[in-house]
C-alpha cells in the first residue's frame, strides 16, 4: 500500500468517526433538551415558579436571582444554588414525563409538588412553595423583612349525616408569600351563597400549624352544623388572624404514623410524637391534613395530647375523623401532612 493511500484512509476515518460522535452528540442533545431537561420555565398550579437557563442564572418567585450572582446547578437529581461561594441543597427531582416534573425542597423534605414546563407566554408570579433559595441576610434589606401572604385556596361543602344533621366542611390554606416566619391565631370566615346572601359568619376557626415559614402553608378548617340545603353552591370570604412571629417555631417529629380506614367509618390516625425541646409540654397538637390528587386540601384530622411530656419522652396517639364529609375516603387521600407542635403564645 502506497504512503499516500494509507494517509489518505487515516483522513478519511478520522471524518468518519467524527461525523458519528457529532451524530450521537445531536442525537443525545436532543433527548436531554426536549425529554429530559430542566431548561425553561416551570409552572405550578399554572403560574410560574421559577425558569432555569443555560448559563446557570435563574428567576425564582418572580425574583432574578442571576442578577444577585446566585447561580443553580444540577447532580443526580439534586439541585443546588450558589451564592457567596457557598452551595445550598435547593430541592430534588425526578421526571414524570417530558414535561412533568416531581420535586421534593430540602427545607421540607417529605412535601413533594408536581410542576410542569410552561407551554409559552409569561405566567403570574406563583404565591409561593418553599423558602426563598438566597438567604435572608444576603438579600436587599426590604427584601429580608417582608411581611406578606396570600389565600390560595378556600373551599365549602355541604352534607348530611346518616343521622339527617346538614353539616358544612371549610378550609382556607393560607401561605406565606413573604421573607419572614408568621404567626397565625384563630381567625373567621362569612359564608354566602353564589348570589351573595350570607349563610352564615364563623370565627375562633382553629388554624393547623399555628406558625410557618416563607412557603409554607398554615389550614383554617372546621366542621360546623350549619342549616343550608345540600348541593348549595357556597362561597368562603376568609379572615385570616395573621403576623409576624417572634417566637421561635417549635416543631417535634412524628414516626411510626398510619392513616386507615375506621372500624365504624371514617378514618383513623394512629403514631408517635417525640418531645424533642428541653421543656415539659402539657399541651402537644398532632394534626394531619389530606389532599386529593389535585392537591387540594379535602380534610384534618387532630388531637391534642394533654399528658405532660418530658423532654426526650416519645408517646403514641390515636384518633378518628369526627364529622369527615362521607366522601373523604382513604381511596380518595392522594397524600397527607403531618404537624406536631406544642401551643406557643405571642403577645
Amino acid at each position: 500500500m502506497r504512503k499516500g493511500d494509507c494517509c489518505m484512509k487515516k483522513i478519511v476515518l478520522l471524518f468518519l468517526l467524527a461525523a458519528m460522535v457529532l451524530a450521537l452528540g445531536a442525537c443525545g442533545g436532543a433527548n436531554s433538551s426536549s425529554e429530559r431537561t430542566l431548561i425553561g420555565a416551570w409552572n405550578w398550579e399554572g403560574t410560574q415558579a421559577f425558569v432555569l437557563n443555560e448559563d446557570g442564572t435563574y428567576s425564582w418567585l418572580g425574583v432574578d436571582y442571576g442578577a444577585l450572582g446566585s447561580r443553580w446547578s444540577s447532580d443526580n437529581g439534586t439541585v443546588s444554588y450558589t451564592i457567596g461561594g457557598i452551595t445550598t441543597e435547593w430541592f430534588t427531582y425526578r421526571f414524570v414525563n417530558a414535561n412533568t416534573l416531581r420535586i421534593e425542597y430540602a427545607a421540607t423534605p417529605g412535601v413533594s409538588h408536581t410542576l410542569r414546563r410552561a407551554s409559552g407566554g409569561q405566567a403570574q408570579v406563583a404565591p409561593g412553595l418553599e423558602p426563598s433559595p438566597a438567604p435572608a441576610d444576603e438579600l436587599e434589606p426590604e427584601l429580608a423583612t417582608t411581611v406578606s401572604y396570600e389565600v390560595v385556596y378556600s373551599h365549602a361543602y355541604a352534607w348530611v349525616s346518616s343521622i339527617g344533621t346538614a353539616w358544612v366542611q371549610s378550609v382556607f390554606e393560607v401561605r406565606n408569600t413573604g421573607s419572614v416566619p408568621l404567626f397565625l391565631n384563630s381567625g373567621a370566615y362569612d359564608l354566602e351563597r353564589a348570589d351573595g346572601s350570607l349563610v352564615a359568619s364563623r370565627s375562633m376557626v382553629s388554624v393547623f400549624p399555628s406558625i410557618i415559614n416563607p412557603g409554607e402553608s398554615a389550614f383554617y378548617y372546621e366542621e360546623a352544623m350549619i342549616d343550608v340545603d345540600v348541593g348549595t353552591e357556597l362561597i368562603i370570604l376568609p379572615r385570616p388572624n395573621v403576623r409576624e412571629a417572634r417566637v421561635e417555631r417549635v416543631k417535634f417529629p412524628v414516626t411510626d404514623f398510619s392513616l386507615t380506614e375506621g372500624q365504624f367509618g371514617g378514618l383513623r390516625m394512629l403514631g408517635r410524637v417525640e418531645n424533642t425541646s428541653e421543656e415539659t409540654q402539657t399541651m402537644v397538637y398532632v394534626a394531619v391534613v389530606l389532599f386529593d390528587d389535585m392537591d387540594n386540601p379535602i380534610g384534618l384530622m387532630f388531637t391534642i395530647l394533654m399528658e405532660g411530656l418530658e423532654p426526650g419522652d416519645r408517646i403514641g396517639f390515636e384518633q378518628g375523623s369526627v364529622a369527615l364529609p362521607d366522601d373523604v375516603t382513604l381511596d380518595r387521600v392522594a397524600r397527607y401532612e403531618v404537624f406536631a407542635y406544642p401551643l406557643q403564645f405571642q403577645f
